[in-house]
């Protein structure tokens, strides 16, 4: 509703801009800027990061909320959520061995 009604009420679009999307985007934003300064974590853009981890889940329940009701093709939400999880993780998580050598690297 917010999307489809924003050009109508843009105050409200700003609301949910202010009170949930930018909330959600600076959280996982600094969780993964945290995880890059412990080497946890790929460099990268910490907030293009972010819109990764969050675009396919929009476009998602987008997807099921435009076309639910008559596709075949709407996603199960929850089952896209786990697979999209472990992609994501696969991506931005160095391996172990990296993760170790910069912990090292930092400590000294």
């Amino acid at each position: 509703m917010v999307m489809s009604e924003s050009r109508l009420f843009p105050d409200l679009a700003r609301i949910w801009h202010d009170d949930v999307a930018s909330r959600i985007l600076d959280l996982i934003t600094a969780l993964i800027v945290q995880a890059q300064v412990r080497g946890e974590v790929r460099e990268g853009a910490p907030r293009l990061f972010a819109f990764s981890i969050t675009g396919p889940l929009l476009a998602g329940r987008l997807f099921r909320e435009t076309y639910g009701s008559f596709s075949t093709h709407t996603p199960a939400l929850q089952a896209l959520a786990v697979q999209h999880a472990a992609t994501v993780l696969d991506g931005l998580l160095l391996p172990a061995e990296a993760q170790i050598n910069a912990s090292t690297a930092a400590s000294r």
